[in-house]
């Protein structure tokens, strides 16, 4: 059981690229993009960019790797064609917090039990990266909307929290 954000962009051109935006383009720090800073580059330089943004922001992220020879014996594909399918960067936490990156879709996957509300910091802060490096927009499946990371935090703490207690109480009865 988890806490999901399911992260969507808009094609920004047909050349697939999107530039990043940055609340104050005259300050550059090591772990923002500049202005521009993808324009040009595909979709995997992308999101290899934003996963070493949010690494260094949460230096508790480990990447995972994959096996394409076992990912293709198991699909019955070549190990070219696991390579081309399967080329999502997976960022997971000792928390359980973890960050997928697509082409132009992304998701926030938060686990119920313990320390819940230090978990929706971390998720918070890597939703406004993602959103404000790399165009996206959050939506809430738990409560149904997009969401507006200045404003929702409460309502979406509210959500979590309480499904969090809810799956504390179930997993006390077994």
């Amino acid at each position: 059981m988890s806490y999901d954000f399911f992260l969507f962009r808009a094609p920004i051109d047909e050349g697939h690229t999107i530039a990043p935006v940055k609340e104050d383009p005259e300050q550059e720090s090591p772990g923002t993009i500049a202005p521009g800073g993808f324009i040009g580059l595909s979709k995997d330089e992308v999101k290899q960019r934003l996963a070493d943004l949010l690494l260094s922001k949460h230096p508790a992220f480990q990447e995972s790797e994959k096996d394409y020879q076992q990912i293709a014996q198991s699909k019955s594909i070549t190990e070219a064609e696991a390579r081309q399918r399967y080329r999502h960067i997976e960022l997971t936490d000792n928390d359980g917090l973890q960050v997928t990156l697509f082409g132009d879709t992304a998701g926030v996957t938060m686990p119920f039990l313990p320390n819940p509300e230090n978990r929706l910091r971390t998720a918070w802060e890597c939703l406004k990266i993602l959103e404000s490096q790399g165009r996206f927009s959050t939506y809430d499946q738990q409560i149904g909307r997009n969401l507006d990371l200045e404003s929702d935090f409460e309502v979406v703490k509210a959500s979590y929290l309480g499904a969090n207690r809810i799956v504390d109480r179930t997993m006390r009865k077994k």
